[in-house]
């Protein structure tokens, strides 16, 4: 999902300044998330990662053989993870397989590689908004009639639970704070397929417009980060406080992010929260499900463990003391509002 996000953000990067070394970007982290789908030799499942060949590899990790003898790939792909497939190979599409032939053997493996997940793929069958991402990028990089065809009937199941804000809600600093990030990258994936491949006779702009504006209606008061740039400018309206939002919670963002432990309950300024984090999951005897009364700035919270756009933004404990984190949330929020506008070079 990361991967898929940070590839995006070299899309946006390009629009912004036509730099090459973006597509540059692209093309690597595509290959990798083509490797994925590739290594297991099962077209019914993909990789959940890939390292280098450390010898003797156990359970999760596999062994690659032929081609990826020089990798192992990690078991247990799934459904986010499919999600940030289809959203970097539909960049790739985009990015690199339109009016150029520099990456054709890239474009090749696209083609092949969803010609094959859209039919055998598990996470891609049934109907989903998987299936949809997967029917319409099959069509958008084979041309097929056939995948054409599905893809309208898909969107037609679907155009109402998106139009209406995909169940993303808000309620008492309770969230589906990892779901959320789900929603942003299905509209953002889907909204950049509309763009590049239309679907003829079908008003796919309105639901998506009005699907983020409902999930904004929930999340008006909460600093969202990604988010906060999709309401700003991708809405059915603009709204000058998600602009905001988006600015600061960028700059709470430490470049480079540091290693620290942090526990905010050492301040006598802290207050917990009445109500619990994702209650629906009923496992208080099993997990830490308080939270904070107030949302931390990113450098305070439990959001700097990793991808701060998938985490909890009333957590208040982090640890990443031996860790190296990735800068992919940064940039996916930085450069979209650079291509709307909604961020000036000097900000």
């Amino acid at each position: 999902m990361w991967t898929g996000a940070y590839a995006l953000s070299q899309y946006y990067r390009f629009l912004v300044t036509r730099d090459e070394t973006a597509l540059t970007t692209i093309a690597k982290t595509t290959t990798g998330l083509l490797k994925l789908l590739e290594i297991t030799g099962d077209s019914r499942t993909f990789a959940r990662s890939l390292r280098k060949a450390e010898g003797h590899p156990t359970p999760p990790w596999i062994a690659g053989t032929g081609e990826f003898s020089g990798l192992e790939w990690e078991q247990g792909g799934n459904n986010d993870m499919f999600k940030g497939i289809l959203l970097g190979l539909t960049v790739a599409q985009a990015s690199l397989c339109d009016g150029t032939v520099s990456y054709g053997e890239i474009c090749a493996r696209i083609k092949r590689d969803m010609s094959r997940a859209v039919t055998e793929l598990s996470l891609a069958q049934g109907s989903s908004y998987n299936r949809l991402g997967a029917l319409w990028l099959t069509a958008y990089s084979t041309g097929s009639a056939l995948a054409l065809s599905e893809t309208k009937k898909e969107w037609n199941r679907q155009s109402n639970a998106l139009l209406s804000g995909s169940n993303v809600t808000y309620n008492n600093g309770i969230a589906d704070w990892s779901g959320s990030h789900l929603a942003v990258i299905q509209y953002l994936n889907f909204k950049l397929l509309s763009e590049k491949y239309p679907l003829q006779g079908i008003d796919t702009d309105t639901p998506l417009k009005r699907g983020i504006e409902n999930i904004y209606q929930s999340f008006a008061r909460v600093p969202m980060g990604l988010w906060s740039v999709a309401f700003s400018a991708l809405g059915t309206m603009p709204h000058a406080n998600a602009k905001d939002d988006a600015l600061w919670r960028l700059r709470e963002m430490p470049a480079p992010k540091t290693e620290v432990d942090i526990d905010q309950r050492i301040s006598q300024a802290f207050v917990m929260s009445p109500f619990p984090s994702a209650p629906w999951k009923m496992d208080w005897s099993s997990q830490d499900r308080t939270q904070s009364l107030n949302a931390m700035p990113l450098f305070k919270g439990s959001a700097y463990r990793g991808y701060a756009w998938k985490e909890n933004i009333f957590g208040y404990k982090a640890n990443n003391v031996g860790g190296e984190l990735p800068g992919a949330d940064y940039l996916i929020a930085y450069w979209l509002g650079r291509s709307l506008g909604v961020i000036k070079d000097s900000d």
